[in-house]
């Protein structure tokens, strides 16, 4: 019975999204991100872990808002971010460094 209805449900979403691919809906616009890789930068002296998100390319939609976030490996408390406006980056510093 469990296995028939998973059957049904398949050919009934196979059967939807058919349908919904043969109407003339616009593509969805997106935009593409670039997240670099934690790595340690020292500012002033003092050694700290950086990432950023950076907006690539945008297919008829405008970038309002990136965000880049960083928490300590095995930390459950909260971790720091940082927010870009528009086209500018996120770039989030996270300190003290602990290697």
């Amino acid at each position: 019975m469990f296995r028939t209805f998973l059957v049904l449900a398949a050919a009934a979403s196979l059967l939807g999204s058919t349908v919904a691919v043969a109407g003339a809906q616009p593509e969805p616009t997106a935009c593409t991100y670039e997240l670099t890789a934690p790595r340690v930068v020292n500012v002033s002296g003092t050694d700290m872990v950086t990432a950023t998100v950076t907006t690539r390319a945008c297919d008829a939609a405008v970038t309002f808002r990136t965000t880049a976030c960083i928490q300590m490996q095995g930390s459950s408390g909260p971790g720091l971010c940082a927010q870009g406006r528009g086209i500018l980056p996120a770039q989030v510093f996270f300190q003290p460094y602990r290697p």
